[in-house]
């Protein structure tokens, strides 16, 4: 279902990506492949003729940098862009997957089976993590479900008495780190 905009997508070259946000985010990642590690933190095409810093901060930008690594390496540009129009469906996907385990841990199977449902389907969810809509919006969806997991976790913890999960914890500031 999120590949629906796949033809549009690759219809010709160079890509075409979904949303004014995804070509910033990608001159971001090319910045970051061809000064590899660096990333781009002041931007002199921001604020002209001053330049400025982005408004968010480069995590996504790093991943997708990371991500693209091996297909620029092979193919260049081209080819960098072609994998990295699939990281947003790749995300919401596995934030589908997050959920449907964090609820069947904590309030059953149905519950899990209906949340999944939901938000594979969920407006939303779906408008940010179609295939070209290289924007971090289904990364934070992902992050966001992992900071409920650890959270839930944390309380399940500490209220059956056991002793201060460290690990539950120390998952719980990363989440909070990567939000």
């Amino acid at each position: 279902m999120r590949s629906l905009p796949l033809p549009t997508v690759w219809a010709g070259d160079p890509v075409h990506f979904l949303g004014m946000d995804a070509y910033y985010h990608m001159r971001r990642v090319l910045y970051g492949l061809e000064r590899f590690p660096a990333s781009l933190g002041f931007d002199p095409y921001i604020n002209f003729p001053d330049g400025a810093k982005a408004i968010w901060p480069p995590l996504f930008d790093v991943v997708a940098t990371w991500v693209a690594l091996p297909f620029y390496a092979v193919g260049g540009v081209e080819s960098a862009e072609r994998a990295l129009v699939w990281l947003p469906p790749i995300f919401g996907a596995l934030t589908v997957v997050a959920l449907y385990f964090l609820a069947l841990r904590f309030l059953g199977f149905s519950i899990a089976l209906a949340a999944g449902l939901v938000l594979s389907v969920l407006s939303a969810h779906f408008w940010y993590s179609q295939v070209g809509f290289l924007d971090h919006h289904a990364a934070v969806a992902l992050a966001t479900t992992s900071l409920l997991w650890a959270a839930m976790e944390l309380m399940r913890r500490l209220d059956s008495g056991a002793p201060f999960p460290r690990g539950a914890t120390l998952a719980l500031g990363c989440a909070f780190a990567a939000n």
